[in-house]
Order: C-alpha cells, then sequence, then structure tokens
C-alpha cells in the first residue's frame, strides 16, 4: 500500500478524495465505495474539490493539475501540459467564489494562477525562495496566502497579482511559551518564557499589557492566577515562586522554600487560601497564598522531581505527579498522604482535577493520558496523545480535555467517563512542542504555546485557529488569511 499525501471531502461531506501513487480515489462517505481516476504519470501530492462540488482539482509530481468530473470521475481537463510549473505541485486550491479560479504551489518557489475554461496560467506569482508547501484563498477570494519552507507566508492580491504582504517567522533560541492560563474572568492571558520573563495580554484584543520580569535566571515553567485574579503566581528555573500583581504587574513577593532545584509547577487552590508548589527536589510546598505568603508546609514522599500539582475543586485534596511515575493525593489542609496511584515507570509530566472533581487526569513521557475515578481511585479508559504530553486541561464546562505535547499538536478528548478513548479532533498549526495548554473561562477558546515563542488561541467548539502571538501582540487569523497558522 503506497503512501496517501492528500485527502478531501468534497463540500456536501459525501465524498472523500484521495491521493497517493499514480490515481486518485472517490470513496462515498456513506457506503465507503470507491472509485478510481487514473491519468497522473507520477505520484499525486494534492487534491481539492470546487465550492460547489462538481469539480476535483488533483496536482502532483507530473507538474500537472487534473481537472475531474466529481460526479462521473471523468477527466474534463489538464492544466500545464505545455506551460507551467517546471517542478512537482504541491498544493492546489479553488477560489471560494466561484468555479473557474484554481491556485498552485510548487517546489518551483511560483504559485500559479488558473482560469480553468482557459489553456494557460495567469502570469505566475513569484518571490519565495524555497519551495511552496501550501496555498489557500480568504473567504472573499480577494486574497491568496501561500507557505514555503523559506519560512514565510506571503499574501497577494488575487486580482492584480501583486504581493501586498509578507509574514516572516520570528526565531530566537530564548522566545520559547513554557506555559499560558487565562484570568479568572478571561479578560488576560498569562504567559511565561524561556527567557526568565512573563507576558500579560489582553485576551480580547491581543494587545501587550505588561512584561513581568524579576526572575533571575533561566525558564518560566509554570503560571497561575489566583481565584480572584488579583495575583499571578510563576514558578521558574530559578528555583523561586513570585507572585505578581495582576493588574500593574508589580512584583510582590519572592517565595524560597525548596531546597534546590527548578519550580515545576504552581497551583491556586480554589477557596484562594493556599498556593502549592512542586519542584526538582521531590517536594511540594503550600504556601499562605492571603497577605503573607509564608510557608505553611512543605510534602515529602516523592522519590523524584515533582513534574505537576493541582488542586480538587473543593480545596481539600492536592494531586502532585512526578518522575517516580507515580499521583500521589494529599490532603490539602493536613499534609498528610491519602492514596497513591501508579501508572508505570514512565514520567508523570502534568496533573489535572476535572471541574467537578470527578476525575483526575494525567500525562506522561510516554505520550499516554491516564483518568482516574476520584471517588473510587479506579483507572479508566487510557488515551494516546502520541508522543510525550506536556499538558493537560478540562474546560471548564467539564466536557473537554485538551492535551499538548512534543509532537507539536494538541488533541481535544470527550472528558466522559465512557469515553472509547478517540480524539475529537486534532489540532494543527504549532511548529514545535506544545508546552502549555488552558481553557477560557467560558470554554469556548483555548490557548496554547510552543517552544518557538507562539501563542496560539482556539475555537474550541470547531477548533479553527482564531490567533497567534509570535512577538508583542496576538495577530488576528480569523478574516482573510487562512493558512498563517
Amino acid at each position: 500500500m503506497s503512501n496517501v499525501l492528500s485527502v478531501a471531502f468534497s463540500p456536501d461531506g459525501k465524498t472523500l478524495a484521495s491521493g497517493n501513487d499514480r490515481t486518485v480515489r472517490l470513496w462515498n462517505a456513506d457506503k465507503d465505495t470507491l472509485r478510481k481516476l487514473g491519468g497522473h504519470t507520477r505520484e499525486i501530492l494534492s487534491v481539492a474539490f470546487s465550492p460547489d462540488g462538481k469539480t476535483l482539482a488533483s496536482g502532483g509530481n507530473d507538474r500537472t493539475v487534473r481537472l475531474w468530473n466529481a460526479d462521473k470521475g471523468t477527466l474534463r481537463k489538464t492544466l500545464g501540459k505545455h506551460e507551467g510549473h517546471t517542478q512537482e505541485i504541491l498544493s492546489v486550491a479553488f477560489s471560494p467564489g466561484g468555479q473557474t479560479l484554481l491556485a498552485s504551489g510548487s517546489r518551483d518557489c511560483r504559485v500559479h494562477l488558473w482560469d480553468v475554461d482557459k489553456d494557460g496560467p495567469r502570469q505566475p506569482l513569484e518571490g519565495h525562495t524555497r519551495e511552496i508547501l501550501s496555498v489557500a484563498f480568504s473567504p472573499d477570494g480577494k486574497t491568496l496566502a501561500s507557505g514555503s519552507r523559506d519560512r514565510t507566508v506571503r499574501l497577494w492580491d488575487v486580482d492584480k497579482g501583486d504581493l501586498w504582504q509578507t509574514l516572516e517567522e520570528r526565531q530566537s533560541d530564548q522566545s520559547g511559551v513554557q506555559c499560558v492560563v487565562f484570568s479568572p474572568n478571561g479578560q488576560i492571558l498569562a504567559s511565561g518564557y524561556r527567557d526568565g520573563t512573563v507576558r500579560l495580554w489582553d485576551a480580547s484584543t491581543g494587545a501587550p499589557r505588561h512584561t513581568l520580569k524579576g526572575h533571575q535566571s533561566g525558564k518560566i515553567w509554570s503560571v497561575a492566577f489566583s481565584p480572584n485574579g488579583q495575583t499571578l503566581a510563576s514558578g521558574a528555573e530559578d528555583g523561586t515562586v513570585r507572585l505578581w500583581d495582576a493588574s500593574t504587574g508589580a512584583l510582590r513577593h519572592t517565595l524560597k522554600g525548596h531546597q534546590s532545584g527548578e519550580i515545576w509547577s504552581v497551583a491556586f487552590s480554589p477557596n484562594g487560601q493556599t498556593l502549592a508548589s512542586g519542584a526538582e527536589d521531590g517536594t511540594v510546598c503550600l504556601w499562605n497564598a492571603t497577605m503573607d505568603a509564608a510557608l505553611r508546609q512543605t510534602l515529602e514522599g516523592h522519590k523524584k522531581q515533582i513534574r505537576s500539582v493541582a488542586f480538587s475543586p473543593d480545596s481539600q485534596t492536592l494531586a502532585s505527579g512526578a518522575e517516580d511515575g507515580t499521583v500521589r493525593l494529599w490532603n490539602a489542609d493536613k499534609g498528610t498522604l491519602r492514596e497513591t496511584l501508579k501508572e508505570n515507570e514512565s514520567w508523570i509530566q502534568c496533573v489535572v482535577f476535572s471541574p467537578n472533581g470527578q476525575i483526575l487526569a494525567s500525562g506522561d513521557n510516554e505520550g499516554i493520558v491516564y483518568r482516574w475515578n476520584t471517588e473510587n481511585n479506579i483507572q479508566m479508559l487510557p488515551m494516546n496523545h502520541g508522543n510525550r504530553v506536556d499538558s493537560v486541561a478540562f474546560s471548564p464546562d467539564g466536557r473537554t480535555l485538551a492535551s499538548g505535547g512534543a509532537n507539536n499538536v494538541i488533541r481535544l478528548w470527550n472528558a466522559d467517563t465512557a469515553d472509547t478513548g478517540c480524539p475529537l479532533r486534532t489540532l494543527e498549526g504549532h511548529k514545535q512542542q506544545v508546552r502549555s495548554v488552558a481553557f477560557s473561562p467560558d470554554s469556548k477558546t483555548l490557548a496554547s504555546g510552543d517552544n518557538n515563542g507562539a501563542v496560539h488561541l482556539w475555537n474550541a467548539s470547531n477548533g479553527a485557529l482564531q490567533k497567534v502571538q509570535t512577538d508583542h501582540e496576538l495577530e488576528d487569523k480569523s478574516g482573510r488569511v487562512l493558512s498563517v497558522a
């Protein structure tokens, strides 16, 4: 069986097209029947339906675009036989405004626009310095976006063929986003970076509010808002926890209590009374979260460093996950150990309670998301993320569990205890590993941060990418540019 390099659904969802070897295959999505369309002389790399679903375009290694009658499976036309691309065609897309305009991107670094009723292409769109991997039209058909291996996205005026904007990916070894979190009212987004800074953003406009500087060295591993939203806690590689005024960005307290090593995780109790921190020294510190921020108790028991801490919704139980492969449940008031939940020998990277406290979820370095029923501590069906899981989060409405990790994707799961373990959808767009995921208080938005310094905001219902923060502002992706993710 050869590799399938491209798939596309027809607009009505009844037909699925796939391209592999030299054949286009059309599948009836309901009846699972198959038709094969032969004609390409080399591998097919991209397929796309016209907006009305009547025409299917396919492009590939033979440097041609073929147009097919999607109902009959017959070849209508071949574009590029005599003039067009000089190397493989990697992406094809129809304009949403009609059935007669098609775009193709190629390894020859050019984009061609084709009027499908004519024989030759329009003047090529040139500017990329490496192969073009993706092309997409804006919803109004006026703008074409092309993405290339040269690390740029170019936006073109379709009517004039002019380049009007080039979006270049910001590169910095120190810019990676390690963690993200929304304030309780959803108005502020906080992100922690590898350069030791924390940034506060207006979650609705994407405008920067404050950059918090104070950690002496290294990465910010965890950030958390207090329940009233007035305080932000950050835990970092410098071995300290810092408390900040969320409104002004001023530093309130620097907490030192762990014996050694990095602070991997911080969490406020829902009642606002306690702040927990888990660290490389294998201990959990409980701090008074009110005025004096004094160290109240140190919890010991894990044999290796603690990667994540989380409170139950009633503030009575604290969960800690560590590299010793265990999740420990503690009485948050007394500091006594209630239960030890053993997964396997894999590191526990992250832990989180569901909003109703009935499920505890954890992610490990083998890519598995585990869930326990907290009433009887019985493990439920595990879910395979596919690579190391660095962050898990429940939506506040309790319906969805998100996981992000080393394979650069976010997976959304049905949080129901009877779930089959298959993801609802996979969100792709990050170029490096996803270090943190967090839902907005209304469950409508999911934020994710990666090692490349990008924070993505997603529509949690349909998985659409809404905004991307790459430097000092959140760039809106919900309008006419579709492929800039």
